[in-house]
C-alpha cells in the first residue's frame, strides 16, 4: 500500500468546498486527499478559476504539500515534501503526463494523475492514481508503471472507503499480482493522526496475517503470523519514521507445535544489518547487506538460512 495514505493533520480552510456537502461527514480538516488540499488554499487573483496550495502539515515529517487546481480546465498538480529524517523524501504528480479531473465543490472527486514517489536512498516509483468519490463513498487506484510510463505492471491496488464521521474514515483494500496472488486488507484514519491496517494473504501452502498501527510521528508496529507448510514464524516488527526497524519472532514447527529458533534482527531502512538466531543446537549472528541478502556465522561451525 501507498504510505502517502498515511498523512493527516492540519486546520481547517473553507476556501473551496461548500458549507452543505454531499455527505455529512466532513473530514477534510485533517484527512489527506485532494479535496483538502483545495478546501485549505485560496484562488488565484489573477486567475479566480485556479485554486493554489501551499499548506504546512502535521505531522512534523512532512513539510508541506503545494499544488494547484484550474477549475476550468481540470489540470491539476501537487508536490508533497518530508523532513530529513522521514523515509520519503517526495511524492509529485509527473509534468509529461496529462493530470486533470474535478474536485467538486460538494466534496465528490474524479481525478487521475501520474505520481512519482523517491525515497531517500533515491529509489523512485511511477504510478497512476485514479481518486473517484460520491457522496459518503469513493476508491483510489494505483498502477505501477515502467519509467517508460507502461501500464500494466503488478501491483493492482484498489482501495474503498467510506466517509464514517468527522474524524474517522475506514476502508478496505487488494493488491493483485501477476502470479495471480493478492493481499487483502482493511483499515481505517483518524483525526487523532492514528492509521490501523490488518492484511492476509495466502499462496501455494504459505500463508500470512498482520496488524499494523501507525502513530502520529510516522513510527508503526506491526504483529503478525506467517505460516508454511512446515513452520509458523510469529512475532512483531516496530518501525521508527526513519524506516528502520527492528524484528523480533520465533520460529514454531507446524508437525508439533515446539518452538525450532528465536530470532532478533535491527535493520536500516536499506534493510542492511544485524541480528542473532538461537536454537537447541546453536547461537549464529545474522548479518545482512542492503536489500536484506543474509549470511550467517553460528558457534557449531554451522549455518541457517535466513
Amino acid at each position: 500500500m501507498s504510505i502517502l495514505l498515511l498523512l493527516a493533520a492540519c486546520q481547517p480552510g473553507g476556501n473551496y468546498l461548500d458549507d452543505e456537502l454531499t455527505c455529512a461527514a466532513n473530514p477534510y480538516a485533517w484527512w489527506n486527499d485532494i479535496a483538502m488540499y483545495a478546501d485549505m488554499g485560496k484562488a488565484n487573483k489573477n486567475k479566480p478559476n485556479v485554486q493554489e496550495w501551499d499548506i504546512e502539515y502535521e505531522p512534523a515529517y512532512v513539510k508541506g504539500i503545494k499544488g494547484k487546481y484550474n477549475g476550468l480546465t481540470g489540470d491539476l498538480e501537487y508536490a508533497i515534501k518530508y523532513s530529513g529524517d522521514y523515509f520519503l523524501v517526495s511524492e509529485e504528480t509527473v509534468d509529461s503526463f496529462e493530470n486533470y479531473g474535478t474536485i467538486f465543490r460538494n466534496g465528490n472527486l474524479d481525478t487521475r494523475a501520474m505520481v512519482l514517489v523517491t525515497d531517500k536512498l533515491g529509489n523512485t516509483e511511477l504510478r497512476v492514481r485514479r481518486d473517484e468519490r460520491r457522496g459518503c463513498v469513493g476508491s483510489t487506484r494505483y498502477r505501477w508503471v515502467t519509467e517508460d510510463g507502461d501500464l500494466p505492471r503488478s501491483p493492482q491496488y484498489t482501495q474503498n472507503y467510506e466517509l464514517v464521521s468527522d474524524d474517522k474514515v475506514t476502508w478496505d483494500a487488494s493488491s493483485e499480482w501477476a502470479d495471480g496472488s493478492t493481499l487483502y486488507e482493511v483499515g481505517s484514519w483518524s483525526s487523532q493522526h492514528v492509521h490501523e491496517r490488518v492484511a492476509s494473504y495466502a499462496l501455494d501452502g504459505y500463508s500470512s496475517e498482520s496488524v499494523t498501527r501507525t502513530k502520529a510521528n510516522g513510527s508503526s508496529k506491526m504483529v503478525f503470523t506467517d505460516t508454511s507448510t512446515s513452520y509458523v514464524f510469529e512475532g512483531s516488527i516496530e518501525t521508527k519514521k526513519s524506516g528502520d526497524f527492528t524484528e523480533r519472532y520465533t520460529v514454531t514447527k507446524v508437525s508439533d507445535g515446539s518452538l525450532y529458533a528465536t530470532v532478533e534482527t535491527q535493520r536500516l531502512y536499506d534493510r542492511s544489518g544485524t541480528g542473532t538466531w538461537v536454537d537447541s543446537d546453536k547461537t549464529c549472528t545474522l548479518t545482512y547487506e542492503v536489500e536484506g541478502a543474509c549470511s550467517s556465522t553460528c558457534d557449531n561451525g554451522g549455518s541457517v538460512s535466513c
